[in-house]
């Protein structure tokens, strides 16, 4: 009887252990399970962050080098750009230089041959100039000389229509008289040229009402020869002419010759007094 009892107890407390243990084991295995999960959803997030890091590195390290890419061609550019401006700056130096250089040897600009052929063309023109002011300066400075015994030149040619004549006197006939004439007209058409009869210096240059624009020159020694009924002069006071060197053009007559027609009025004094030209005239 005891026997049955205790062992209907064993047998009800052993499915009480049973189940306890079941439930147990059923308790430990969720409780595995859910630490389970637990740590794969931690790893799984941890992974994520990772993977987040390292696409977020992956990106920081292509924005460095597309940045590094991109800023290497910039300062090469930037350095050429340096170099190319430095470069112009140190030719425009260098051209400022060799400016100087052509200044200082009365050189400007380029190219330099035809500087220096104008610097050449400018100093022959500066010498030719030099030279015709050193011919005139030595004109003004030859002493004039001049004696009855040396020719004078015919400053035109043409006939005597009026002679030298202070004693008897000749015929004028604009004007219709006799009267002393301490010159002579020499016949030329209008236009002729007028040249010098000798070496002179033009004292004066005058209107006159008989004679026109006339000048007065003086040959030297107290002798002077006196050109009338010019125009178109080629001279003026205080020049210097050789013989032969042309002084102006005959001039339209006077009012006084207008009978005889164009001509020269050619008068030779020395000290004041009128000489007959006929005798130095060649």
């Amino acid at each position: 009887m005891k026997q049955d009892q205790f062992s209907k107890i064993l047998k009800t407390k052993g499915f009480y252990l049973s189940l306890l243990t079941g439930v147990l084991a059923i308790v430990a295995i969720c409780f595995v399970y859910f630490n389970t999960s637990n740590t794969n959803k931690q790893n799984n997030n941890v992974t994520d962050l990772n993977e987040n890091s390292a696409q977020q590195q992956v990106g920081e390290n292509s924005q460095e080098e597309q940045s590094n890419t991109a800023n290497q061609p910039g300062e090469e550019n930037n350095t050429n750009v340096a170099q190319n401006t430095a470069e112009p700056n140190q030719e425009v130096a260098q051209n400022n230089v060799n400016n100087d250089a052509l200044l200082e040897n009365e050189v400007e600009g380029e190219p330099s041959d035809k500087i220096v052929d104008a610097n050449q063309e400018a100093n022959e023109d500066s010498t030719s100039k030099e030279d015709s002011v050193a011919t005139v300066n030595q004109k003004q400075s030859t002493k004039l000389s001049f004696d009855q015994e040396q020719d004078l030149l015919w400053p035109v040619s043409g006939n005597i229509i009026i002679p030298y004549d202070v004693e008897h006197g000749v015929r004028f006939e604009t004007l219709g008289q006799y009267k002393c004439n301490d010159a002579v007209m020499i016949e030329s058409e209008i236009g002729t040229e007028v040249k010098s009869a000798a070496k002179c210096k033009i004292v004066s240059i005058e209107e006159n009402e008989e004679t026109g624009t006339t000048i007065t020159t003086d040959v030297g020694d107290g002798y002077s020869i006196i050109y009338g009924q010019l125009d178109n002069l080629k001279v003026k006071k205080g020049d210097v002419l050789d013989a032969g060197e042309v002084i102006g053009t005959v001039a339209k007559p006077t009012k006084y010759y207008v009978v005889e027609g164009p001509n020269l009025y050619f008068k030779v004094m020395q000290d004041e007094q009128s000489v007959n030209p006929m005798y130095m005239l060649e």
